[in-house]
């Protein structure tokens, strides 16, 4: 994991909506001067769970998690249930945007970079990441994967994460930065639930091109039937 911790949340309202603060303090690992956008994700619900979402059996779904740019400093996640009429203040300066429905409603987390705070420490990579143990390529070109080491949620989402960069960098031999960048339609399983899933299906569906490169659309399915959609980008 890149966070080394939470501080503990702020409550407060703003236009008669309630919403939880949360301070998130991590390090750069290994030689990256980056942090990925799966903390940013790890961030929001945690922030989210201080409201009340998702719960353990509120059957929640990520409508949309989105990684606008590249998270360079200390950050904080601001969590609250969408209101018609209300816009968060500093709506449209997030790096990362995660929406969450559950119990019939939607909640938002947004994650802001602090400006005037750089990540000054650092650690080593951490290997107990890699929870992918085999991967393989159908003649339809999907990806098959045996997965492991699943512990919570979010490891769960960085095993999806790592098969499908590892697709990438194998079939685009000039791929660089390669980072996710979207998640649609995921149901938030409990780690309980999390540890059960031992394989996952990456089927392709098509690339879109950005200003800055390409992204890369797959369908993922889980063990037991879930579904859902990742986008990567990637430069070249």
């Amino acid at each position: 994991m890149s966070i080394s911790g939470f501080c503990l949340p702020k409550f407060y309202n703003h236009s008669r909506v309630e919403l939880v603060s949360l301070d998130l303090t991590y390090k750069f690992l290994g030689q990256r001067d980056y942090i990925q956008g799966i903390v940013g994700l790890d961030g929001a619900l945690r922030a989210l769970s201080y409201l009340g979402v998702p719960g353990a059996n509120a059957k929640a779904i990520i409508q949309r998690a989105r990684v606008k740019r590249e998270i360079t400093k200390l950050s904080f996640v601001e969590a609250y249930e969408k209101t018609e009429g209300f816009r968060h203040p500093k709506w449209g300066h997030e790096s990362v945007k995660v929406e969450v429905s559950a119990y019939g409603k939607v909640w938002i987390a947004l994650m802001f970079e602090k400006e005037d705070e750089a990540v000054v420490a650092r650690a080593p990579k951490d290997r107990s990441g890699n929870h992918v143990q085999e991967r393989t390529i159908t003649d339809s070109d999907d990806v098959e994967a045996k997965i492991g080491g699943i512990t919570s949620f979010i490891d769960l989402v960085r095993a999806i994460e790592e098969v499908h960069r590892d697709a990438i960098i194998d079939e685009v031999n000039n791929a660089r930065k390669v980072r996710w960048a979207y998640l649609e339609d995921m149901p938030i399983l409990i780690d309980r639930e999390a540890r059960t899933i031992k394989s996952v299906v990456l089927r392709p569906q098509r690339n879109v091109c950005s200003p800055r490169g390409i992204f890369d659309i797959r369908r993922v399915e889980l063990e037991g039937g879930s579904s859902f959609d990742m986008w990567f980008h990637y430069e070249i």
